[in-house]
């Protein structure tokens, strides 16, 4: 283990007993952690939550926010308003408040910042100046007489019905293996923006061909194998997985070579359990997303690589032939360029034979040895 994953061991360990208390310590391997860990600092600063004239986050802060957390889980069910009522008790009776009492909006910022680190999944309280969201992201409004899990369930139906728009555009259609993102990044010119949120997953930027990815997968496990009380649906959860599981295959040669130069470890996952999935209708959420993405394979590569036989191709016999009929024509210049080369040699030799001759005729006249006699003795 190298010396960041040492340093982020302890943190790591915290947070993750803090999100999912049944999971085993022993599980936790830190690389797959360090950009959430990271994530939830800069957003812990973004949210300051810390005393008036504060700078920066006190470990003892951070450990009394993180332990909130466990309260706001509990209370997924509750309208907002019994639960903000509950995460203030919980202020109150830790002795958080005493140290956010100066913090306007405290108990509002706190419970947009438990929804982010724990589910990755960016809510608001308020579309108002008053509460400010935490990142220029795109955010839920948690309205005031719903439930955690109700605005999240609700979010999540939306994007399934959404996609079943999309339905009649491919039908059952089965995703080909070299459908990834390493293979559209090379041959298409797309680019992967790796993104925090959840709700940012698969969203895609058609005018600068960016597809926007969701690049914790070690939170999908972990919210499926170690959470009882996480709001996301259980089926989202694992279409989440299922969509990474496609587009970044974890045996795939391209893939690991890929996510090594983006410095992404979650391919060392594996498929979490879960079978590679390649029927287009199996994907309710996020079918829209890959059934326009899957419209990309019908087009030919960029620039040179379209010459190039590759998995898919539809026009394979076009390409043999104009392979064919460059070969034939290699084949071709090579035979004419040596006929002509023979030939250019033999009108070399006929062409010295003339000159000697000549030469031979000129010595034969009387005094020619006087008159050249650096060719004639």
């Amino acid at each position: 283990m190298d010396r960041e994953n040492d340093e982020l061991g302890p943190a790591t360990q915290l947070i993750c007993q803090q999100i999912w208390p049944n999971m085993q310590s022993e599980s936790l391997l830190p690389k797959f952690y360090t950009a959430a860990i990271r994530y939830l600092r800069s957003e812990l600063e973004k949210a300051e939550l810390r005393p008036h004239g504060g700078v920066g986050m006190n470990p003892a802060l951070e450990a009394e926010v993180l332990a909130c957390l466990q309260c706001f889980q509990s209370d997924v069910d509750l309208p907002r308003a019994a639960a903000l009522d509950s995460l203030q008790q919980r202020l109150d009776n830790g002795g958080l408040q005493a140290s956010l009492g100066s913090v306007p909006d405290a108990k509002a910022r706190l419970a947009e910042y438990l929804g982010r680190i724990w589910l990755h999944f960016p809510i608001s309280l308020d579309t108002s100046s008053q509460i400010r969201t935490l990142s220029n992201d795109k955010f839920i409004n948690w309205g005031d007489k719903v439930s955690l899990r109700e605005v999240i369930g609700s979010y999540f139906n939306r994007l399934k019905a959404d996609s079943a728009k999309t339905g009649p555009l491919s039908g059952d259609e089965i995703i080909p293996r070299h459908f990834t993102a390493a293979y559209l990044v090379k041959n298409y010119r797309w680019r992967i923006r790796w993104t925090h949120s959840l709700i940012e997953h698969l969203r895609i930027d058609w005018a600068n061909k960016i597809i926007n990815v969701y690049e914790h997968k070690v939170w999908l496990l972990n919210h499926r194998d170690h959470s009882s009380d996480c709001p996301i649906p259980a089926d989202a959860l694992e279409e989440a997985i299922d969509t990474l599981n496609l587009l970044f295959p974890p045996f795939n040669r391209a893939t690991k070579k890929f996510l090594a130069s983006q410095g992404r470890h979650f391919g060392a996952l594996g498929l979490g359990g879960r079978q590679e999935i390649r029927h287009l209708s199996h994907y309710k959420y996020w079918h829209t997303s890959l059934a326009h993405l899957r419209t990309e394979l019908k087009a030919p590569p960029y620039g040179w690589r379209q010459l190039l036989p590759h998995e898919g191709n539809e026009n394979l016999m076009q390409l043999l032939t104009f392979w064919v009929t460059v070969g034939l024509l290699a084949i071709l210049t090579i035979v004419f360029g040596g006929i002509a080369s023979y030939f250019s040699f033999k009108a070399y030799e006929l062409t010295l034979l003339q000159y000697q001759l000549s030469l031979m005729q000129a010595c034969l006249e009387p005094g020619a040895n006087e008159t050249m006699p650096g060719f004639c003795s």
